[in-house]
């Protein structure tokens, strides 16, 4: 399972990567990574469900560059890894 998730979140960052570039895709898969970290925390048990993932409703880090967006969705859609 381990492997499953290191897999699943080298994947998301190569896409973040691949649209935005080495280091700023770092960080763009950075913030996208926390908001779904924090959107999936249960406070009272001090635990997140599931295996994360990145949440990229809020495209404010592509700095409104509209192309740029159009591929990360582009990427997100086309990027589903075979189970």
């Amino acid at each position: 399972v381990d492997d499953d998730v290191g897999a699943f979140h080298r994947f998301w960052r190569g896409v973040c990567g691949k649209v935005a570039g080495s280091d700023a895709g770092d960080i763009l898969y950075g913030r996208m990574k926390k908001t779904c970290d924090e959107y999936f925390m249960i406070p009272a048990r001090r635990e997140r469900r599931g295996v994360g993932g990145i949440f990229f409703d809020q495209l404010r880090e592509l700095e409104g560059y509209v192309e740029t967006a159009q591929l990360l969705v582009r990427e997100v859609a086309a990027g589903f890894m075979p189970s």
